[in-house]
């Protein structure tokens, strides 16, 4: 599939089982680290749906984004994952010629470990998932969320994109008002 090495068979004959074993577990990684020697891997990694759709779902960690893309072939379904969840995700690091994504092989690859909905309801306890660190204080029984977590990239986007906006506006008005100014 778009220049990744793979093993043909004619039919199943061809494959012979050795022995069994547990199933492997995924390599844990952050997806800023998603690279070339990872490619084919079996990867584990957990963020924040940041996107929906068709077949896809991104997720976000706080280092970068990554397509999560369900193969019919899997027989996964459909997924009851809305933009804010936390998920915990495992499959096979896979790269086509939009980027690398993520293959989910079953159902189970795919865990939702925490919703937005739960921290608006005031539940206390704490928590810690994947960078994203939340925290419940409860003075005179009321519940208090304190949600801390790094920038994103596309945050870290949007500022640079808005102060390059500010910048050239005022050097606009700089070059007008100086032009202006000579007799």
């Amino acid at each position: 599939a778009e220049g990744e090495a793979r093993i043909k068979i004619k039919d199943k004959n061809d494959i012979k089982i050795l022995g069994h074993k547990d199933p492997p577990k995924g390599h844990p990684v952050k997806i800023g680290q998603i690279g070339e020697e990872l490619e084919g891997s079996l990867v584990s990694l957990e963020g924040e749906v940041i996107e929906k759709r068709g077949n896809s779902f991104y997720i976000d960690d706080g280092s970068d984004e990554v397509r999560i893309y369900i193969k019919s072939s899997t027989n996964i379904g459909k997924l009851e994952l809305k933009e804010g969840d936390r998920v915990k995700i495992q499959g096979i690091l896979s790269e086509i010629k939009s980027g690398y994504r993520i293959l989910p092989r079953y159902k189970s690859d795919i865990e939702k470990i925490g919703d937005e909905k739960l921290k608006s309801l005031g539940i206390s306890g704490n928590s810690q998932m994947g960078g994203a660190q939340a925290q419940a204080k409860e003075p005179r029984g009321i519940s208090r969320w304190q949600i801390s977590q790094g920038n994103t990239r596309k945050d870290v986007i949007k500022y640079l994109s808005l102060t390059l906006g500010a910048l050239t506006i005022i050097l606009i008005g700089l070059f007008i008002k100086s032009k202006v100014s000579r007799p």
